[in-house]
């Protein structure tokens, strides 16, 4: 089994690429099937890099390769994509409602008011937030949430946020 594989990269999290760039990844990722165009190039996968280490971010990357093939390439196979002429698809995104808090700090986080926050996830248990997602404050996912701090009241625990990606978890309190 591979532990690294070579990936086809269009887009890194928001920033779609001028062309696409072979990038290697660890096979610990986690990949989802998309059918979108990133500047004219089919996507098929959203694939979610883990942190390299402490107080690092997960980068979401969307790639060329399927869902199956990076699963054949995780398991020491390859692969080989057929470009064909693109054509304009229509992507629906499931988009998942959460109960959270949002604050300048983690006390305010922890302490205020609960609101509706949205995201594409995934959802712990599939009702509460974790690192590494996007959250937003309307479901059309236009506004990422720019507090600095978002909790789960569910849990009790809260995140710092940037740009709305959470990270670094800790416990309320």
């Amino acid at each position: 089994m591979a532990e690294i594989i070579n990936l086809t990269v269009l887009q890194v999290n928001q920033y779609a690429l001028t062309e696409p760039t072979v990038q290697s990844v660890p096979v610990s990722v986690v990949a989802s099937p998309v059918d979108t165009l990133v500047n004219g190039v089919q996507a098929n996968s959203l694939v979610e890099v883990p942190p390299s280490g402490l107080n690092q971010l997960s980068q979401n990357l969307l790639v060329e390769e399927t869902v199956s093939q990076i699963a054949n390439l995780a398991n020491g196979g390859t692969t080989t994509t057929t470009t064909a002429a693109p054509t304009t698809t229509t992507t629906t995104v499931a988009v998942l409602s959460f109960i959270g808090r949002v604050g300048g700090s983690s006390n305010d986080a922890c302490n205020g008011s609960n609101v509706t926050l949205y995201t594409t996830g995934p959802l712990q248990s599939g009702l509460y937030p974790q690192s590494g997602i996007i959250v937003y404050s309307d479901p059309a996912l236009t506004q990422p949430i720019t507090s600095a701090y978002v909790s789960s009241p569910g849990i009790g625990q809260v995140w710092e946020c940037f740009n709305g990606q959470l990270y670094n978890q800790q416990s309320c309190g």
